[in-house]
């Protein structure tokens, strides 16, 4: 065999063991392909300023990773991928969405009365989930004034413990393993006037002052009460026992992806430090590298729900991705859509 062949064979073995790795930080492809008609909002949540709202787990990692899959793996120019971290309301409002929908508006071909869409939004989430009485799903964002949320509030405040004890707390003390933070009717109304509801968040980018081509939102995020770590976060008191279903208000065009459905804990793969979902899509990416672009949805994210479902069954974390879809896709047409349409 020639020198040069057996040179290239190591190339490429290397190459392939590279791709072939456990770990997405490292070794991320670079694709030659340009995806110039997307837009990425990524907003990742890890540290709260509030003492009872617990940190989620990995979340800043989660987004850099995804920053720099969709700049370097999927051809998104740097500029057009903004990512927010530790994000409040205002924040992810006004250098978030507004600039999702101000660059929507000024890509879209104007021709005479008509408008036609250019833009492909994408919205990424990694951070705590709120839902409230009524089973509607919140994006919980940093800087909560809890001055009027007395469960929130740490000032002078006994909590009460998962084992149904109370004991006094401070902030040096406080496990918030130990503490199951439940919101009453009227704490929930002042919290979920703070957050981020998933209905107003579609509802920004819709309309046709907004032309959007389409819109698909990423959350890696528990909505059922618990944190990613399985540990509990924050939560509604509900008196009955079940949790409303409720599916969310989308625009016609919009695609949701969920780690877990509202009533599911989306949990962390601690030893990969990352979300499950952003863990295994990423994966996903980087193994099949530039064939990711002929994809549909649909092939994607058969493989990564089943290796979600396979490895957080095997650590015990049982979890089941989940997705829904706006009116335009209800006969599952979101399903053959691509990451550059």
């Amino acid at each position: 065999m020639k020198l040069s062949n057996v040179f290239a064979e190591t190339v490429e073995r290397t190459r392939n063991a590279k791709i072939q790795d456990d770990y997405i930080d490292f070794n991320i492809p670079v694709t030659s392909q340009r995806n110039p008609d997307t837009y990425v909002l990524i907003i990742a949540n890890q540290h709260y300023d509030t003492p009872l709202l617990p940190e989620v787990p990995y979340a800043t990692n989660d987004g850099y990773s995804m920053r720099e899959y969709f700049t370097r793996a999927l051809g998104v120019p740097q500029r057009q991928v903004k990512l927010l971290n530790d994000a409040s309301k205002a924040t992810i409002e006004d250098e978030g969405v507004h600039w999702l929908t101000d660059l929507a508006k000024a890509v879209a071909v104007h021709k005479g009365d008509e408008t036609s869409p250019v833009a492909n939004i994408i919205i990424y989430y990694a951070g705590l989930g709120f839902t409230d009485l009524d089973g509607k799903a919140y994006l919980v964002p940093n800087g909560i004034n809890t001055e009027k949320i007395p469960s929130l509030n740490m000032s002078g405040k006994k909590c009460p413990r998962k084992d149904n004890t109370i004991q006094d707390i401070t902030v040096q003390e406080i496990s918030l393993a130990d503490y199951d933070i439940t919101l009453s009717s009227k704490e929930t109304s002042l919290m979920t006037e703070q957050c981020i509801s998933l209905d107003a968040l579609c509802a920004s980018l819709a309309g046709k002052n907004v032309p959007v081509r389409n819109l698909t939102l990423i959350l890696d995020a528990s909505f059922d009460g618990n944190n990613r770590d399985g540990n509990p976060a924050v939560r509604p008191e509900r008196k009955d026992a079940k949790k409303k279903n409720r599916k969310a208000n989308l625009r016609s065009d919009a695609v949701v992806l969920l780690a877990a459905d509202f009533n599911n804990t989306a949990y962390v793969f601690d030893e990969r430090e990352h979300g499950f979902l952003t863990y295994f899509l990423l994966k996903e990416v980087k193994l099949q590298r530039d064939r990711i672009f002929s994809m549909p949805y649909e092939d994607i994210l058969t493989t990564v729900e089943r290796k979600v479902s396979k490895e957080s069954a095997l650590q015990n974390r049982w979890q089941e991705l989940s997705g829904i879809a706006g009116g335009k896709y209800k006969d599952g047409d979101w399903k053959k859509l691509k990451v550059k349409n």
